[in-house]
């Protein structure tokens, strides 16, 4: 059976954002089945090569961010 992103024309979506970062076990569980590969929660933090690809961590980055605050937040330090 076509996804419903086939039947429409365009690539199958393999990725998928939690709707406001809430998920548990049988959510993630449904996300494999229904084929996604990747989930992104919005737990502040990095992802590391171990991590779970159905969990991964974001980096949230708002307007106005300055680039040293950027940069001190991918060296870890001044995280958020």
């Amino acid at each position: 059976m076509d996804s419903f992103f086939e039947k429409i024309g365009m690539p199958n979506v393999l990725s998928i954002a939690y709707p406001y970062g809430q998920f548990n076990a049988k959510i993630v569980n449904e996300a494999l089945v229904q084929g996604y590969k990747l989930g992104f929660t919005i737990n502040p933090g990095f992802v590391y090569q171990n991590s779970s690809p159905m969990t991964l961590n974001r980096m949230v980055i708002m307007p106005g961010k300055s680039l040293s605050k950027f940069k001190a937040m991918l060296s870890g330090r001044g995280y958020r």
